[in-house]
């Protein structure tokens, strides 16, 4: 008999155990025979069950290590999908740091694009921007949605730039047109030659260097220096020609536009400007009087008190009166008024003499204060057109920008030349009303020594006659 197992042992004992339970009372009176049959049928009952599991055992075991490959090719199958996966998902990361880096650098050239497209537009000299303009603007009007279009458009900027050089290298004529100072606008040729730009009306009557003017869509024509029309007409056919050439690459031009005539220079400082000048007028004139009447104060030989006061000592008054006749002077006044009041009381003498010094000093002193004025008033002036001119630079910074310099020139200018100005009226003003005053102290002074020395003379003689 086969070994049984214990799952098969356990059935049989309760089997048996069942059985046991189930017999009729009568079997019970031979214990051993009756176990012994009982054994054999659960033998017997336990080696069918065992047939029976043993042949649905094989099914079973075939059934399951199918299913074992089953699974095993399953998870061999996942293995395979995850490690596609992390594939994928590291394609999938290299191709999203490829496509960044790429934005990247589409994002760099199109910015390289842009600046140089405008670097093209501020290269181009002022008289090629009727030639090309047209064609800029088109490409800048004109920008598509779709990138690579958009790339393109941006690329034929450069070919237009490349054949621009190309053009540039031995030089290039083209027809345009150019403005004239009167503001006549003439048809005519371009000759580009480098930097520098010549114009040759259609009737070849006017040849100029031509050059940008600010707030102008056309190129102006420079005075000086201007080529020859019969040389310039034999550069346009091919041939020799002597011309001027601005090696500064029109930065003397520039500076030469930018110097300033007088002219130029009053009318930039404004009205203020002006009011300046009126005081610098007046303050002239005050100048011419006031120097005219101290040097007639001046004329004439100095007094001589010696004779006159012999004179009055020998009691002739009128010989000392007609000695002051010719005499105009202030010096002449104060002694012909103390010999008009020698008899009167010494008090009244010596308080006419200062009257009359005092009257010249009024004389001496006219004018100055006019002279002192204008000083204090000239920089205040400046500094009102100073105010003037920085407010108006402000609402042309409103309008236009801060970018556009020649517009905010004008308010710029005012601002600076009146207070230019109002310093070269002010200084030339103090320095000639010190000098006028030190001037009229001394005129003084000497009046004053002169009548303290003839009034003592005078008033001994009156002593001694006493």
């Amino acid at each position: 008999m086969d070994r049984l197992r214990p799952p098969a042992i356990f059935a049989a004992i309760l089997l048996l155990a069942t059985t046991t339970v189930a017999q009729p009372a009568e079997e019970s009176s031979n214990p051993k025979q009756s176990f012994t049959h009982k054994l054999e049928q659960s033998v017997e009952e336990l080696q069918e069950l065992e047939a029976e599991i043993g042949e649905e055992k094989l099914p079973l075991v075939s059934e399951i290590n199918e299913k074992r490959r089953a699974v095993s090719e399953i998870r061999m199958r996942s293995n395979r999908l995850l490690l596609e996966k992390s594939r994928i998902r590291n394609e999938l990361r290299q191709a999203t740091d490829f496509n960044s880096q790429r934005a990247s650098q589409s994002e760099f050239v199109d910015a390289l694009l842009i600046e140089h497209l405008s670097n093209f537009d501020l290269s181009l000299h002022p008289s090629e921007d009727q030639r090309f303009r047209e064609r800029l603007n088109e490409l800048r009007a004109n920008a598509p949605s779709d990138p690579a279009a958009a790339l393109q458009n941006k690329l034929a900027a450069v070919d237009l730039s490349i054949d621009r050089l190309a053009e540039a290298l031995g030089g290039s004529k083209f027809p345009g047109e150019a403005a004239l100072e009167d503001g006549t606008i003439v048809k005519g040729t371009f000759a580009l030659l480098g930097p520098t730009a010549y114009f040759l009306d259609s009737e070849s009557n006017v040849a100029g260097l031509a050059t940008g003017e600010t707030n102008s869509l056309l190129p102006s024509l420079l005075k000086s220096p201007a080529p020859k029309p019969t040389d310039l007409q034999s550069l346009l056919d091919g041939e020799t020609a002597s011309l001027p050439l601005d090696v500064t690459l029109g930065k003397a031009a520039d500076f030469q536009q930018a110097r300033w005539s007088l002219r130029d220079h009053i009318e930039k400082g404004g009205n203020v400007g002006y009011v300046i000048i009126g005081f610098a007028l007046l303050a002239t004139i005050v100048t011419i009087i006031k120097s005219v009447s101290l040097l007639a104060s001046r004329a004439g030989k100095p007094l001589e008190i010696d004779p006159i006061i012999e004179s009055l000592q020998n009691g002739d008054r009128a010989a000392a009166l007609s000695r002051l006749s010719d005499a105009k002077s202030h010096s002449a006044k104060v002694v012909r008024v103390a010999i008009e009041n020698a008899d009167s009381h010494e008090d009244i003498i010596d308080e006419v003499v200062l009257g009359q010094i005092q009257k010249a000093r009024l004389s001496l002193d006219r004018f100055l204060p006019f002279l002192a004025i204008i000083a204090a008033t000239a920089p205040l002036m400046g500094l009102l057109g100073t105010v003037v001119g920085m407010i108006k630079t402000f609402s042309l910074i409103t309008v236009f920008g801060s970018g556009e310099a020649k517009s905010l020139s004008s308010g710029i200018s005012e601002a600076l030349v009146t207070t230019e100005f109002g310093l070269i009226v002010a200084i030339p003003c103090l320095i000639l009303h010190g000098f006028f005053q030190r001037i009229t102290r001394e005129r003084i002074g000497e009046l004053e020594d002169l009548a303290s020395d003839f009034t003592i003379e005078l008033k001994r003689i009156k002593g001694g006659e006493q």
